[in-house]
């Protein structure tokens, strides 16, 4: 579970990176939670076109061929959770 944790925000951020010889970024897993839906699907593919995700879909849907391809092997995808749970040091001060 930790490494989930870490693992989401590094695609976040490999995702966001310039892309010197594709602008198009292929992502494949073995299965994603569907937020919306509650249910897991299996083999899916997410296409990243520049900084936005222009489609979801399933492994082996068309793709541009010069597109940069990562595997995420047996791991599963969890779009749009992220760890909200901070620790903050010091104090907070609020001003009215």
């Amino acid at each position: 579970m930790k490494f989930l944790r870490a693992a989401i925000p590094c695609l976040l951020c490999l995702a966001t990176l310039p892309v010197a010889h594709a602008d198009t970024l292929v992502i494949t897993a073995a299965r994603m939670i569907d937020v919306l839906s509650g249910r897991a699907i299996d083999h899916p593919q997410i296409l990243i076109a520049g900084e936005r995700i222009t489609s979801v879909g399933k492994q082996g849907d068309p793709a541009p061929a010069d597109a940069r391809k990562l595997d995420l092997g047996a791991r599963t995808l969890l779009p749009g959770l992220i760890d909200m749970h901070v620790h903050r040091k010091g104090s907070v001060a609020l001003r009215s």
